[in-house]
């Protein structure tokens, strides 16, 4: 009933309803408490939510739940250190649960701390070595490091653990720009385009690669057959320029 009043919007009626649960469930109740934290924080009151979930974590300190859900809190009214603190208890809870070591490699990187990220999120591919997702953020983080000869390792482990994704062919497409290897970086973002042969902003950026490239002609045919670009498209091509430029400057 708790969750029902949730998802209505009806969050003071959540309130009594999570009260409840946790004066059934009895003190070592966590899951109720943190449910109870959630309702008061979306009526708005971050304090009584934040000791929900103080307590919450002292009843069952072993679980990780408590961990993450204050580490959320913590995030999200901008205390980076805390929040950072806790989910490196909820690493040291779960080890073996990737999930958290992708959290804290997420929290690292928005707090300005991306080789910091990088050591957490090879945390979260040694537990989960076949979640293409953890490969592809890896690689992706290596190319705002400017490290794009790295990131083609990871990149190319999460296309080839989902070879249908035509994001990751374009993630792969800037890795090799950065690395030299133009040729290949024009063949992956032709696979992205195979693969998506409808969206305009992978047709742009092959003729914008083309045309980087030299290769004029080829350029000017591409750009024929690129359809209207929605604001969304012109973004997505505008930032894949910004990074052309970086790996072009990164060049000694």
């Amino acid at each position: 009933m708790g969750f029902g009043a949730m998802v209505a919007g009806r969050y003071e009626e959540a309130v009594e309803h999570f009260k409840r649960a946790v004066e059934q469930d009895g003190p070592d109740s966590a899951e109720a408490k943190i449910s109870l934290g959630e309702a008061l924080e979306a009526m708005g009151h971050a304090p009584q939510a934040l000791r929900q979930f103080l307590e919450a974590q002292r009843a069952h300190a072993s679980d990780r739940n408590p961990y993450l859900a204050l580490a959320d809190l913590y995030r999200r009214h901008g205390r980076f250190k805390q929040s950072i603190e806790n989910l490196h208890r909820a690493v040291e809870a779960t080890p073996d649960d990737a999930y958290c070591h992708f959290k804290l490699a997420e929290a690292l990187d928005q707090s300005g701390h991306p080789s910091h990220a990088l050591a957490a999120i090879q945390g979260a591919i040694a537990v989960e070595p076949t979640d293409a997702f953890y490969h592809f953020w890896m690689g992706n983080l290596l190319i705002r490091l400017r490290r794009y000869e790295d990131a083609l390792g990871p990149l190319q482990a999460a296309i080839e653990l989902s070879p249908g994704d035509d994001h990751f062919f374009l993630r792969a497409a800037v890795a090799f720009w950065g690395a030299g290897k133009r040729a290949e970086a024009i063949r992956a973002l032709r696979l992205a385009t195979d693969l998506a042969s409808d969206n305009a902003a992978h047709q742009a950026a092959l003729a914008l690669l083309l045309e980087r490239d030299g290769q004029l002609v080829e350029a000017s045919e591409a750009r024929a057959t690129v359809g209207e670009l929605d604001r969304y498209d012109q973004d997505a091509v505008s930032r894949l320029e910004i990074e052309l430029d970086e790996a072009e400057s990164a060049k000694p």
